[in-house]
């Protein structure tokens, strides 16, 4: 994937303040590098070749909704999710692991992803939640070799 997205200007890129950064970042994951942005369940930009990738963007600790993770299709569980890292806004490493490696790595079954996606099912009309916290800069310093490191300062 490091080929397929534009690095250099990663230094020049602020992610401080709250929420989305894709537009942030779409420089990165640009048109011109065959890069489309989206917004899907699992993923935020397609690329030409069909690869999707899902944007993560925190300084450590990202929450997540396992619900969303629950019976996935093989395509799915291939899709890459990179992990953008920063301190005060300055990206400091970015890197990606696929959905089945990081599912396995934070420890979440399909009978857990299951009794998420089914809790917020029975709840849907007053719209629940479930977050499940996970340490980035842990999991990726005990799973270097799991993944593809695409920027670190």
């Amino acid at each position: 994937m490091k080929n397929f997205i534009k690095t250099s200007i990663i230094p020049s890129i602020n992610l401080s303040g709250r929420g989305g950064g894709e537009g942030k970042l779409s420089d990165v994951f640009c048109e011109s590098n065959g890069w489309k942005r989206v917004s899907e369940r699992l993923y935020d930009f397609v690329h030409e070749t069909g690869l999707k990738v899902e944007l993560k963007k925190q300084q450590d600790v990202q929450w997540f909704d396992p619900s969303k993770y629950h019976n996935l299709t093989e395509e799915e569980k291939e899709i890459p999710i990179v992990f953008i890292l920063h301190k005060s806004g300055k990206i400091d490493k970015m890197f990606s692991m696929k959905v089945c490696t990081f599912l396995d790595k934070v420890g979440w079954s399909e009978q857990f992803c299951k009794d998420a996606a089914d809790f917020v099912s029975n709840y849907k009309n007053s719209a629940p939640q479930i977050k499940a916290q996970v340490k980035v800069r842990n999991l990726f310093a005990n799973n270097i070799d799991l993944v593809e490191v695409l920027y670190d300062d």
